[in-house]
């Protein structure tokens, strides 16, 4: 296969138009919603998300073409997130054009890369991060289930696991390579045993699961501040304000992202209670 040429500027414009087509396509499927909506809204939306499935596929062809003529200009982990973008897209107009099946097979690939993001995570920040993006496409896999006739629609794991190597690979050729490169490239085994993990946090006796990459985050500065103030003090030289000011820092931070997370939750779900009413 000849490379094609590729500038990261090139690559870059590839990008940007994608994300660009992408963000025309949702406001257009938010105006399908509405009474209001112009007559064309919907041939408008898969138009866009066509130009951006183009897009992507450009830049995926790119970034694949790259890696096997010449491995050390992209390794493995960036081959892999541009995979997951340009699998997310094919997904989204499978799925909008009711190709169930073809969306369903997209969506568990994209799921596996991210799993396995996820298992070879540094931290359980970047963790998180992976599961936020896993979390995101579960509802397309359970209706894309339920059409498809699946008895345990609801059950992703079992679905997802109905879909195997063989039906990734046919949907995307070198999918089974790519997943080995990232495993051995991420050192999965060694990352899990030395993680930096968020210690449990519970509530009234219960374990809290923690999902947000934004909570996480926040979670492992407090995780970390107390964890010197603690330090210090058993080490016999004192709490010292400067630290518990660290640590109350920290925590009027996880505060304030916890408010905004769920506020931004109850406009959505405003959002969408709306949505259902005008349907």
């Amino acid at each position: 296969m000849d490379t094609p040429p590729a500038h990261p500027r090139q690559l870059q414009l590839l990008l940007f138009s994608a994300e660009r087509a992408l963000a025309h396509s949702h406001g257009f499927k938010a105006l399908t919603t509405k009474s209001e909506a112009p007559p064309n809204a919907r041939k408008d939306q898969i138009s866009w998300l066509r130009r951006a499935l183009k897009y992507s596929t450009s830049l995926y062809d790119i970034a694949r073409a790259l890696s096997e003529e010449s491995p050390a200009s992209i390794d493995q982990r960036t081959l892999a997130e541009l995979t997951i973008y340009h699998l997310g897209i094919r997904a989204e107009l499978s799925f909008e054009r009711s190709a169930w099946e073809a969306a369903l097979t997209d969506m568990a690939t994209r799921r596996k890369l991210l799993s396995t993001l996820a298992e070879a995570a540094r931290d359980s920040y970047d963790q998180a991060l992976a599961i936020e993006f896993i979390d995101a496409y579960d509802p397309l896999i359970r209706f894309s289930a339920y059409k498809l006739g699946h008895k345990e629609s609801h059950d992703i794991e079992g679905v997802v696991k109905d879909v195997d190597d063989d039906m990734m690979e046919e949907a995307l050729p070198g999918i089974g390579k790519l997943v080995e490169g990232l495993r051995g490239e991420t050192n999965v085994a060694e990352m899990e045993k030395g993680r930096k993990e968020l210690e449990n946090v519970t509530f009234a006796g219960e374990k809290v699961e923690l999902r947000s990459a934004e909570i996480v985050g926040v979670m492992l500065k407090v995780q970390e501040a107390l964890g010197k103030v603690q330090g210090k003090a058993e080490g016999g030289k004192g709490r010292g304000m400067r630290g518990w000011d660290r640590v109350l820092a920290v925590l009027g931070d996880a505060e304030g992202i916890a408010r905004k997370l769920l506020e931004d939750h109850e406009v959505s779900s405003m959002a969408a209670r709306l949505s259902f009413d005008e349907c």
